[in-house]
């Protein structure tokens, strides 16, 4: 499956979302552009935050080594009244989410590509108060309540394993995408689906297995 509409909802809908951000478009860091790539909230033990996960270039430009800016997360976006991505988080279903800050490898920071591949993950801390922008149904500051989480699995990929990723690919706005197909290797630090059709935008979208746990961000770039 190479770039399909995912239409099966569920858990790993509502968890998923858009990330809208700005990155800088020069060395002073005096122009900044717009980009769009996808997380996921993963479920973990804290109360007073929730946690995104994504890729690191949706989060550290390793270029002008600058973290992104204006970061906003927009949860099960397919769900949208909207055209397609904007910045109102009125028309989403669950509004957006402001995280207070993103946190990435510092291999990922003190290299550049395509040296820092085996970092390119990431995550973004969102508050539990204060983070919320209106949504069509949103009523509680909890990301993770309001949107759900799915657990990362931390065991070691097998090569060949069926795997589906999702994400919002560009291509498609702003409707959710999915791929699946064998999992493989172009070394122990790199798994990818070869043939996988997702676009731009799709980045830092969950990679699921073992019935729906995140095996890892995907790294399209």
């Amino acid at each position: 499956v190479a770039n399909a509409v995912w239409s099966s909802g569920g858990a790993v809908q509502t968890a998923a979302g858009r990330i809208y951000f700005e990155m800088p478009a020069n060395s002073r860091l005096t122009r900044w552009n717009g980009y769009i790539c996808s997380g996921t909230v993963a479920t973990d033990t804290r109360t007073d935050a929730s946690v995104i996960i994504t890729a690191a270039h949706c989060v550290y430009d390793d270029a002008y080594k600058a973290f992104a800016r204006n970061v906003m997360f927009i949860p099960n976006q397919a769900g949208t009244t909207g055209a397609g991505t904007d910045l109102d988080c009125s028309n989403d279903p669950i509004g957006c989410w402001v995280p207070s800050y993103g946190v990435v490898d510092a291999d990922w920071a003190t290299r550049s590509w395509p040296n820092n591949i085996p970092w390119d993950y990431a995550f973004y801390v969102v508050p539990t108060t204060g983070a919320r922008q209106a949504g069509l149904n949103a009523a509680n500051d909890s990301l993770e309540i309001a949107a759900g989480s799915l657990a990362i699995s931390f065991s070691a990929p097998t090569a060949g394993a069926t795997s589906t990723a999702l994400g919002y690919s560009g291509s498609e706005d702003p409707k959710f995408m999915y791929c699946q197909e064998g999992l493989g290797t172009t070394g122990s630090a790199n798994w990818w689906l070869g043939s996988c059709g997702l676009t731009g935008g799709s980045s830092g979208g969950p990679w699921t297995a073992n019935g729906g746990s995140l095996r890892a961000a995907s790294r399209s770039r």
